[in-house]
């Protein structure tokens, strides 16, 4: 059996050392993390940090994206649709670090502050091809061997591992609303043919539309519930998930294993956006509320949350009537949580 390389950007096999490689990722600001093949199999990895003796010689060494690096994952197996795509982010964007794995796919690294993964699916151009921005709550595989080609990843120019412009202070800054841009020209280009037209609107105002019920003639209301519940997380997340831990940057995150399922991911509340990296979808404070708190309707999880925010109802938009309230707001109150 031959020993487990991976390739630099000259690309020569190197003997893989995972310790070593982690050591070195770790001294140029990225947060290395143990996997087998693709996936991490440790429990709570995303709130963990590694350090170099948590990896095995042999182990491929992924890399951590969120805090402020996001990696752009063209996984599309038409060769002439990667190659365009691959060429208009090129257009775009300059001095990006690119691996890849099993080619045509590629990825990209760059640092940015787009707080969640968001994604496009190419169902035209092949099953599974799609275009992900990962970020908070993911990782990928930098340095080891593909499980489908049993070949080394391979990085094109700089890689991670370069201590001058390889490090993570030297990526390239590609703002969210640019990566949103780009998704947005790939689904115009790529997207299922009956797709709707692209939005450039923000995660976070995109997850707060989800809800538009007829409130009286105030349909602003479950906006203004979604978004002030993001301004106060701190007065109602804590009792909706009591093991809601805050990270550095602000973000609430609950783990699968407490959430009672068999996810790896976690589920994160951020002032930007909601996501659940399990299932690996969005949602709004109104719609979390409803999932996870018993909230029998959208009503009585928009009122839970006003109470816990410590507002009324009308002060956002509420206009349905008293009696509609009373009633929204006693199921509320039925139990500690909503």
């Amino acid at each position: 059996m031959n020993n487990p390389t991976f390739t630099t950007a000259t690309g020569a096999p190197v003997p893989m050392n995972a310790p070593a490689t982690a050591a070195k990722l770790i001294a140029n600001g990225y947060r290395p993390v143990p996997c087998t093949g693709k996936r991490v199999l440790i429990d709570a990895w995303t709130t963990r940090d590694f350090t170099e003796r948590d990896f095995e010689a042999s182990q491929n060494v992924g890399i951590k994206t969120g805090d402020g690096i996001a990696l752009v994952d063209i996984d599309v197996t038409d060769p002439t649709a990667s190659a365009a795509i691959t060429a208009e982010w090129l257009r775009r964007h300059h001095g990006a670090l690119q691996r890849t794995g099993k080619a045509p796919k590629t990825a990209f690294l760059v640092a940015s502050d787009i707080p969640s993964k968001v994604e496009v699916k190419l169902p035209d151009l092949g099953k599974g091809d799609k275009i992900e921005i990962l970020a908070n709550g993911q990782q990928f595989v930098a340095y080891g061997i593909h499980p489908d080609t049993k070949a080394p990843y391979h990085w094109h120019g700089l890689d991670p591992l370069d201590r001058f412009l390889g490090v993570k202070a030297e990526l390239p800054v590609v703002s969210e609303a640019a990566l949103l841009d780009f998704l947005d020209w790939v689904r115009v280009n790529y997207g299922p043919k009956e797709a709707d037209k692209p939005t450039k609107e923000p995660l976070s105002a995109r997850a707060a539309a989800d809800f538009k019920f007829d409130t009286g003639g105030k349909s602003d209301f479950w906006r203004n519930v979604n978004n002030t519940a993001l301004a106060n997380l701190g007065l109602w997340v804590p009792a909706l998930f009591p093991t809601a831990k805050k990270s550095a940057n602000g973000a609430w995150r609950i783990t699968s294993k407490n959430l009672g399922r068999d996810y790896q991911e976690d589920l994160s509340i951020h002032e930007t956006g909601i996501s659940d990296f399990g299932p690996e979808n969005t949602q709004t404070a109104i719609s979390l509320t409803m999932a996870f708190g018993g909230a029998p309707d959208p009503k009585a999880a928009a009122f839970w949350l006003c109470d816990k925010i410590g507002i009324t109802p009308e002060s956002l938009g509420w206009s349905g009537g008293k009696r509609a309230r009373t009633r929204a707001a006693t199921a509320s109150r039925s139990s500690s949580t909503p």
